[in-house]
């Protein structure tokens, strides 16, 4: 995808909870909601919303070219494609990489069971997002903030802390890690409805986990059940703080919400 030298954007959550957001396309008739799922390394877009986006499926020697992830997308089939043009209020994203899941009015799993404020046609997973200069989630006002490619500035009063991006094949966005003590890389989930989740859970709290520098410790934990079995830090947990992500130069900022 290719973003708009200097393009920003701050826009209002659509509901209480979740980060879903309204996206357009080249034209103003062409609209959605669309969740910010940075745990899933790919985009999506369900058949309709795909043909309202006109949106093109891309091909190898004249043949479609299917899904083939890690990711659970139900029982229907998913091709490859591309968006020519997002807009998130004024923020635009050319050429935007997706896969489309062949049903009509529904994303199966990928809309991770939300049910508010309404259908999600499109899901903005971490390959997109990765190509912004940074994304500034504030759940407790309810912003997302997008940059192109203005660098993100903290604020040092009210910084807790910072993680490092590391790569891990198959998934999301995922930090430096530890749980109870053992290193490891945690999915930073924030369409997770919960705080903690491990795929070999068997309590339901865990004594500390931390995220790069910051440390939370006794964690509502549920069993996961992911093909990655990698600890995902939910939404319970991630909007205690607001969290800047900067992919371009693997930093992750935590910071205290302003009073």
């Amino acid at each position: 995808p290719r973003m708009h030298p200097r393009h920003m954007a701050s826009v209002d959550l659509k509901g209480d909870t979740f980060p879903v957001i309204k996206v357009r396309g080249s034209a103003s008739r062409m609209e959605t909601l669309a969740l910010l799922d940075t745990s899933v390394a790919e985009s999506w877009v369900e058949f309709s919303t795909a043909g309202e986006f006109n949106t093109v499926f891309l091909g190898l020697d004249e043949r479609t070219i299917p899904y083939r992830g890690i990711q659970y997308i139900g029982q229907a089939e998913a091709y490859a494609a591309v968006i020519p043009q997002l807009r998130i209020k004024q923020f635009f994203i050319e050429d935007s990489p997706v896969y489309v899941r062949m049903a009509v009015n529904s994303l199966g799993p990928l809309s991770r069971g939300i049910q508010e404020p309404r259908k999600i046609g499109a899901v903005l997973g971490f390959d997109l997002l990765r190509n912004c200069e940074y994304i500034r989630f504030d759940m407790i006002k309810g912003t997302v903030d997008f940059s192109a490619t203005t660098p993100y500035e903290p604020n040092s009063e009210l910084l807790i802390g910072t993680a490092q991006i590391v790569p891990v094949q198959g998934v999301g966005l995922a930090v430096e890690g530890t749980v109870d003590g053992a290193p490891t890389p945690v999915l930073m989930d924030f369409a997770g409805n919960f705080s903690l989740s491990l795929n070999n859970a068997t309590i339901n709290r865990t004594q500390m986990i931390s995220l790069g520098e910051v440390v939370y410790v006794n964690t509502p934990t549920v069993v996961g059940r992911t093909p990655d079995g990698l600890p995902r830090a939910g939404l319970r947990m991630l909007r205690q703080y607001v969290v800047t992500v900067c992919p371009r130069i693997g930093v992750v900022y935590f910071e205290r919400p302003l009073p």
